[in-house]
């Protein structure tokens, strides 16, 4: 009898080439989907340190404008009542104190507004006008 052997060799790095090409697409969509996450998260950032940096006007201006003159002109008033003996002592302190705390408020305020300012800056990479 006569025996037959017959063999192929098949080259596997077809399939090595193949799995190169596929990590490389895979690759640029992940990187793709990054700067897209870090675009979102700029833009969210920024969003955020904007409405805060609004809230630190708003409270800052409401300080300056409303609270801070009432509570002094409310001093005023008790500087001027105690000697005439309208109101004790207790009570002036009293006044005196609230006037203090929101004199106290708004430098805070000022504060806040100037980090919710720096902060939106840092986020965005601009300069305030």
């Amino acid at each position: 009898g006569w025996d037959a052997m017959l063999a192929f060799s098949f080259p596997l790095y077809f399939w090595k080439q193949s799995y190169g090409v596929n990590s490389v697409g895979l690759g640029r969509e992940a990187a793709v989907a990054d700067y897209n996450n870090m675009e979102n998260m700029t833009r969210w950032m920024a969003q955020e340190a904007w409405t805060m940096a609004d809230a630190a006007r708003l409270t800052k201006q409401l300080y300056e404008e409303k609270i801070v003159p009432q509570s002094s002109q409310a001093l005023k008033g008790a500087l001027a009542a105690y000697p005439a003996g309208k109101i004790d002592f207790q009570t002036l302190l009293n006044i005196e104190r609230t006037n203090k705390e929101a004199k106290l408020k708004l430098f805070e305020s000022q504060v806040n507004y100037g980090k919710a300012l720096a902060e939106l800056e840092r986020i965005t990479g601009g300069e305030r006008k």
